[in-house]
Order: structure tokens, then sequence, then C-alpha cells
């Protein structure tokens, strides 16, 4: 009997840990998606090549996710801009959305000044490849997203 005690709390530990990983090894059944709702491309963050995006993480699964840090590869109109980081770390609730903003840097002049010619065209399709370090209590596990579509028109 006593080593049934003994064994117990440990037990319970491995279990809720495991319970934990699949949790986050889940997602990928189901998915995270991630979309940008705004680009804030003033003037003054083009000079200063900083551009925040403001994206909508969507959690598609029946559990509560909890990201430590995100990486988008963004894309407009088909052309690369460059990655987006997201340091900020977010918990996502079981099938439930939150807003979440990142920020672009560009890697010069010429490519703030091509992003705006494209910002003013009018239809804007963007592309995000998205990476995201997911905290399964004390094991790093990434997951990946894809997704496309079109900014709302200003």
């Amino acid at each position: 009997m006593s080593m049934l005690r003994a064994f117990l709390p440990k037990g319970l530990l491995v279990l809720l840990a495991g319970l934990s990983l699949v949790g986050c090894t889940s997602v990928q059944k189901a998915g995270i998606v991630v979309s940008v709702v705004k680009v804030a491309a003033t003037e003054v963050a083009l000079t200063d090549r900083k551009v925040v995006l403001q994206l909508r993480l969507q959690n598609e699964n029946l559990m509560a996710i909890a990201l430590a840090s995100t990486v988008h590869k963004v894309y407009f109109n088909g052309i690369y801009f460059g990655e987006a980081v997201g340091r900020k770390p977010v918990a996502l609730m079981e099938r439930g959305d939150v807003p979440y903003e990142v920020t672009l840097t560009l890697a010069d002049a010429a490519q703030a000044a091509r992003l705006r010619e494209v910002l003013q065209s009018g239809v804007v399709n963007y592309r995000l490849e998205t990476r995201m370090l997911c905290d399964a209590g004390g094991e790093d596990l990434y997951l990946v997203s894809k997704d496309s579509g079109q900014l709302p028109s200003r």
C-alpha cells in the first residue's frame, strides 16, 4: 500500500504531462488559422521600415493552446516582403480567436516603396506561412499554418 502512495503522485504528474502534450500535437489535425485583418503602414512606419500587421489567430481545436511566439513569412500580391515576428505569448481558448499584432521589418527603402505601391493598388491579396512555438508543459513544439486571403478594402 505504501508503494502505491509513493507511485500515485508521480503517476498523476506523468499523466497530466502526457495530456498537455496531446493537446499541442492534436493541433495539427484541426489547426490554427492565422489571417491578416489590417496593415498599419503609415508614412512614418514605412520610413522606419517597420510595419505593424494586425492578425487574427483562430483556434479550431477543442482544447486551449498556449503560444510562446510566432514567425510569419509575409507575401502581398505574390511578392515576398519578409518575416513578421510576434514575441508576445498568447492563449487561444478552445474554438476561439484573438487579435494579435506582429511587426514586419522591411529590408530597405526600395522594399518600403514597393509595399506602398501594393497597398495603394486596390485589391491586395496576402499569403502567410506561419510557424508558432507552442509551450507544451516545458517541451517546445512547433505548429505550422498557411493561410491566404484578401485584405479588407480601405
